[in-house]
């Protein structure tokens, strides 16, 4: 509408302005969030714990531990990567993309 009033699918924010309203979210099943929940926090502490054998090794000299250190880092950020990946499909998912 060409008179400055609002089409019916616009609202408009505080100071004027016409604002799409946001898509639905799409409905995740609270067992999907609560695994996906889980996942996390367990690759998380893998990353913590990696962070803290690298630590220890370098500390120590023990090379080993050190690397083994570097490969639970490695792991984590790479489940946690995936956990992103699952989360994008999950939310692109039910919208027809």
């Amino acid at each position: 509408m060409l008179d400055g009033s609002p089409t019916p699918d616009l609202a408009l924010s505080k100071l004027g302005d016409p604002v799409r309203p946001l898509r639905p979210q799409p409905s995740i099943p609270k067992e999907e969030q609560l695994m996906s929940a889980k996942d996390k926090a367990k690759n998380k502490s893998q990353q913590v714990a990696g962070k803290v054998k690298e630590a220890a090794g370098r500390a120590t000299g023990n090379q080993s531990l050190e690397r083994k250190g570097k490969r639970d880092q490695a792991s984590g950020d790479l489940k946690q990567a995936g956990e992103k990946v699952k989360d994008a499909v999950r939310t692109s998912g039910s919208d027809g993309r």
